[in-house]
């Protein structure tokens, strides 16, 4: 695989270390927090690491970068990419691939709830919890944080499941 999405050379790290810190201009990390950065990001290349400081740096409004949210970030692009490589290859377990389709099932499910008017969805939901004393009902409206059971029950009942 041409350029690896595993490691970094010094004179690469002394590039995207000086990006990164344009992104967060108001940023003064210590020398323990330089080094503790440059540990956990080293073993990524340099251009996984740049686009996903790019996503941190929109999506966060804080003026102070946590390496946490780099790292889950250059995680989750690292395994797209090894994954892209293995569907390349043909090497992708059918488990998996059935994984990937539950997961596809599940985000429909969820973009199907959400597009219910909010007073349809509330009743529904009422109605659920009401028809099955084992189902809770949730602590906010963010569906994606209902649990499995509740958001089958209410999509059924709606009618939108997939």
């Amino acid at each position: 695989m041409e350029g690896s999405v595993f490691t970094m050379n010094r004179e690469e790290w002394g590039g995207l270390w000086k990006r990164m810190r344009g992104r967060w201009p108001e940023w003064e990390p210590s020398t323990v927090e330089v080094q503790d950065w440059a540990a956990g990001l080293v073993m990524y290349d340099a251009p996984l690491v740049e686009d996903s400081a790019r996503v941190v740096a929109m999506s966060y409004s804080s003026r102070t970068p946590r390496l946490k949210w780099v790292l889950d970030e250059c995680e989750r692009r690292r395994m797209i990419i090894l994954k892209d490589a293995a569907r390349e290859a043909g090497d992708i377990p059918s488990w998996q691939i059935d994984s990937e389709s539950h997961e596809q099932k599940r985000q429909a499910t969820i973009d199907k709830l959400t597009a219910t008017p909010i007073e349809e969805l509330r009743e529904a939901v009422r109605q659920v919890v009401k028809e099955h004393r084992f189902v809770k009902m949730p602590k906010d409206g963010n569906i994606e944080e209902w649990p499995p059971t509740l958001r089958a029950m209410v999509a059924c009942h709606l009618g939108v499941g997939s």
